[in-house]
């Protein structure tokens, strides 16, 4: 399995990563939104906390193939470990073709069923997003996620990501075969010390740390 976390805070990756290693972060558009965040100090944030095999992946702020193309090449230029997601639509599907020729990867998102998800693994996108919550506003976002899961080639499936509202969710997903998984810290910690009350997660958190960890912060 491989797994993404849902949050662009370093102190959230940190903890996290001491339980599941992650393949890398991503974030909605949303999150820069409501917190007005700087893309170039957020990626140089997050870096700092990363390995040089875990990744970011950010959606872009435009819908427009040329505004895409350009603004992938400048998160990599900002770092090789950051890639772009676009959206599952004519302009993102162009960007995506053009982006091989140059060497810039993008990921594609925004995808609400399995003609969209067939172009993207067609036009070997870097990894699919789906996200459940969104997709289940108007149909089974679970038979969606199978649909497109059985006509992925096997290498492909590991650039499926689920990405998961609450826990049932991620259940579901690996259920009918998902190999990757994107959650919210809150799943991750539940996944990680069971469906607990926030005061029990609080507590058990601060057991784990007492015990195991507290050397290496005094070291």
């Amino acid at each position: 399995m491989r797994f993404y976390l849902q949050s662009l805070k370093p102190e959230d990756f940190m903890q996290i990563n001491q339980s599941v290693t992650l393949a890398g972060v991503y974030s909605e558009p949303i999150d820069f939104t409501n917190e007005e965040l700087d893309v170039t100090k957020t990626i140089q944030d997050v870096l700092e906390v990363m390995s040089e095999d875990q990744a970011i992946y950010l959606y872009g702020m435009n819908d427009t193939f040329r505004y895409l193309l350009e603004e992938g090449k400048r998160l990599q230029s900002v770092s090789k470990q950051a890639a772009l997601i676009v959206p599952a639509s004519e302009q993102g599907f162009m960007a995506v073709k053009a982006s091989k020729r140059m060497g810039v990867p993008l990921a594609v998102g925004s995808i609400f069923q399995l003609e969209q998800a067939a172009v993207a693994l067609q036009d070997q996108a870097a990894l699919l997003f789906i996200n459940l919550e969104k997709v289940g506003r108007y149909t089974d976002s679970i038979q969606v996620l199978k649909e497109i899961l059985s006509v992925a080639e096997q290498p492909q499936t590991e650039n499926i990501v689920a990405v998961c509202s609450n826990l049932e969710q991620v259940r579901q997903a690996m259920r009918v075969g998902a190999k990757a998984v994107c959650a919210t810290p809150r799943v991750y910690a539940q996944m990680i010390y069971g469906t607990a009350s926030d005061a029990d997660l609080s507590v058990a958190r601060e057991e784990w740390l007492l015990t195991y960890a507290r050397h290496d912060v005094v070291e």
